[in-house]
């Protein structure tokens, strides 16, 4: 059996890991078998209420339309053809793999403690749970029969123990790499790039389970078996993640004190000096080491929404690039210059006069060798770009548009950012842009500044624009939209428009960042993008050579070459896009927000239903 098959064994039993739910207090889940020292975890509690909301939403629909179907058969018949080979030389069909009824999940912890690197030799440690209930023993007898398979074919070789009246099965691996099958080596695969020497299986009651570590599954049977046991749902860091994400039917908690201090461990392992050094100092003045945990939640079916997403992110303080985020309240209210034809917006806070302190806070971090040279520079930007950013802010807008009819240049965006005193900015900005080949110019009594005729940069590329009390940066046309609208009182504004005040109504319009995505123009987009992927291939070619004529004929030869190369590796589904009307059809807006807390901050993205 090769690894492929075992990838598909690790499959059967992290059907977990696909998806991530309401709380089932009585069940075991996977932060009760989790050790305490875990850095990650991925869980759902109950994959049944998963499953049965997400059969609610319009996802479910469009996965059921026959024309979808047809799609997607047709570019995944090939892989679909593999994996269904690779069960079959277990002796397994598609039909065989049930989804978990009950808690599944994965956690991953750190090996070798701080005097030993996590290398190669040391993969993280790992177990993966999936509650089958009554369908447990049919998949059980399943994936023991693989096993067995594999072992008289000599790709494993297996032996059992009994741990508190249940059986353990170990499959260990060819211990010579080059004895084992071509693929067995893929980073993805169990046993291969990452070079587990073995694996424990064993099923408990309802409960299938996996782990890389004896002590890890033993610890699990225990804690099945009814023992009581310190777990990840003892941390503090992981219980406030999972609080602040609010009602989830799935979650992924990343604990970053443990994670970040094994990085620095890692890098002192590496010998004193360089850039493993420079790590080690950077992290606090970055603010990395005030983070507690990070986390992300899944709920299908809400009130509002076909599916939401919450994200947290914990701080002890918010110092370094953390605390630029941090930002008093706002309403997210587009300005006036954001019309109703723009097809997302991006509103945020952010300080931009703190860019400079924190990056003199960072070179002082730095080994002492390294000092001199970063501090140079960071003069040298103070010098050209502090005036710039002490006038900028906090206020962040990001604006795209498509323009139509579509073609290579159709997505525009635009970053807009509020002026503290236009005056000072405007010399600032004309104290820097002569040295980088720009000339100013008048656009409809406002200014813009954009590369001059002939010089290195296209005249088209980008440009300045400064008006209304905001500057723009962005392709010449997007700033130049932005700013005639701007100037005409009558044209149509996205604030006005009855799609995004549906689409914002679910939001508590109390954060420091709100973004808003139309589905609609974003699938127009794609269409076009999927059937003319080589026009837009062959002009980001010639972007990327400069625009300029190549200077021979191996030059010549060699670009045609390259772009050849690009073209080969397009994959046959990203030139023949999915059923849009099915999409269009069952699929509305998104929206997001972001909030400040006491604990760090907190939001949540919603993929909303069709109509807002």
């Amino acid at each position: 059996m090769t690894f492929p098959s075992l990838r598909t064994l690790a499959a059967i039993t992290t059907l977990a890991t696909m998806s991530l739910p309401a709380l089932a207090r009585d069940a075991v889940t996977i932060a009760d078998l989790a050790p305490k020292e875990s850095v990650f975890v991925v869980g759902v509690d109950d994959s049944k209420a998963m499953w049965d909301a997400f059969d609610k939403t319009g996802f479910k629909s469009i996965w059921d339309d026959p024309t979808f179907k047809k799609w997607f058969e047709k570019h995944s018949k090939e892989a679909m053809d593999n994996f269904a080979s690779e069960l079959e030389s277990l002796g397994l069909t598609l039909d065989d793999l049930k989804r978990p009824t009950g808690p599944m999940g994965l956690a991953a912890w750190l090996t070798g403690g701080e005097e030993k690197r996590n290398g190669p030799d040391q993969p993280p440690a790992f177990i993966v749970m999936a509650d089958y209930a009554d369908d447990a023993p049919e998949m059980d007898e399943k994936i023991l029969a693989a096993l067995e398979k594999a072992e008289s074919k000599k790709s494993v070789e297996l032996k059992e123990k009994d741990h508190d009246g249940v059986t353990v099965h170990t499959i260990r691996f060819p211990a010579d790499k080059e004895a084992r099958p071509e693929n067995d080596a893929d980073m993805d695969a169990p046993g291969g790039g990452l070079d587990y020497p073995e694996m424990h299986y064993a099923r408990v009651a309802g409960a299938l389970v996996l782990s890389s570590e004896i002590a890890g599954i033993e610890r699990a049977i225990d804690r099945l078996n009814g023992d009581d046991m310190p777990s990840i749902s003892d941390a503090p860091e992981f219980n406030d993640a999972r609080k602040q994400l609010g009602e989830t039917q799935g979650y992924a908690v990343a604990l970053m004190a443990p994670l970040m201090k094994w990085v620095k461990s890692d890098a002192q392992n590496m010998g004193e000096g360089g850039m493993e050094q420079m790590l080690v100092g950077m992290t606090g003045a970055l603010g990395l080491d005030d983070l507690r945990a990070a986390g992300m939640g899944l709920r299908f079916d809400t009130d509002h929404a076909m599916m939401e997403q919450s994200y947290a992110l914990l701080a002890g303080r918010k110092t370094g690039l953390v605390a630029l985020f941090d930002a008093p309240t706002m309403a997210f209210d587009p300005p006036p210059f954001v019309s109703a034809d723009a097809t997302s917006i991006l509103m945020m806070q952010f300080n931009f006069a703190g860019v400079i302190p924190l990056a003199n806070q960072v070179v002082a971090a730095m080994p002492e060798d390294m000092q001199a040279m970063m501090a140079q520079q960071v003069s040298a930007a103070t010098m050209l770009l502090g005036p710039v950013l002490a006038n900028l802010g906090p206020e962040l807008c990001v604006i795209s548009n498509l323009l139509r009819p579509l073609n290579v240049n159709s997505e525009q965006q635009v970053w807009a950012m509020k002026m503290r005193d236009a005056n000072a900015l405007q010399q600032a900005i004309a104290g820097v842009m002569p040295m980088t080949g720009f000339e100013s110019r008048d656009f409809q009594g406002n200014q813009i500044w954009s590369p001059a005729a002939g010089g290195m940069m296209p005249a088209d590329s980008v440009s300045i624009g400064m008006g209304f009390g905001w500057m723009f940066v962005g392709p010449v046309k997007g700033v130049e939209d932005l700013l005639r609208q701007g100037g005409a009182a009558d044209n149509a504004k996205l604030a006005d428009e009855k799609t995004f005040k549906n689409a914002t109504k679910p939001l508590d319009n109390k954060g420091i960042a709100y973004g808003f995505y139309k589905i609609a123009p974003a699938l127009d987009w794609y269409e076009w993008y999927s059937k003319n992927i080589d026009k837009v291939l062959a002009a980001q070619a010639e972007e990327a050579f400069g625009n300029e004529p190549p200077a021979d004929d191996e030059e010549r030869q060699w670009r045609e070459d390259a772009k050849k190369s690009m073209m080969d590796g397009v994959p046959s589904w990203m030139r023949d896009p999915p059923p849009m009307e099915v999409i269009r059809k069952f699929m509305g807006d998104s929206v997001l927000e972001f909030k400040s807390s006491a604990d760090g901050f907190e939001g949540r993205t919603m993929t909303l239903k069709p109509g807002g």
